[in-house]
């Protein structure tokens, strides 16, 4: 048989009818894997979300009461998760890819936390309550905002 000028026997044939099907299963392995990546990245992001979304709830409610009797301590809110919140940025940092971004995620995480050493060790949010009159947590939920980024789809 003669296609496009060349002469092609019975097993040139049989062999070209093997490499749609072995092409149609490396294209299908390539998608499952991409798909498996997607859907893990999603499950994480949302965890890694649910689980500062009560320290945003919490920074919402005292910039809504700053300066009243009801508002709430937020530092301390966040020294009592911070092991919590720390568990989730090391669980998601996995699933972020190259290693640029890695480092700006790493970068981000530690500037939320804003340790210091001091005579005791390492101080755990040393500047947050250098602002006044609410701008300290204003701050503190877009340090948050710049570690949750990093969560958006890719």
């Amino acid at each position: 048989m003669t296609i496009f000028g060349l002469h092609l026997s019975a097993t040139d044939l049989w062999l070209l009818g093997l490499c749609g099907p072995l092409f149609m299963c490396l294209v299908w392995y390539r998608l499952k894997i991409q798909y498996n990546q997607v859907k893990s990245f999603t499950k994480a992001s949302s965890e890694l979300v649910a689980t500062f979304t009560p320290a945003i709830t919490r920074l919402d409610t005292a910039i809504r009461h700053v300066g009243t009797h009801d508002q709430p301590d937020v530092n301390e809110f966040l020294r009592e998760n911070f092991e919590l919140h720390s568990a989730a940025i090391k669980k998601f940092k996995r699933h972020i890819r190259g290693k640029r971004k890695r480092k700006g995620y790493e970068d981000a995480w530690k500037e939320y936390c804003n340790l210091e050493p001091d005579s005791g060790g390492i101080t755990l949010f040393a500047g947050y309550a250098v602002h006044q009159n609410g701008a300290h947590l204003e701050f503190i939920k877009e340090r948050i905002g710049n570690v949750l980024k990093y969560a958006e789809s890719k």
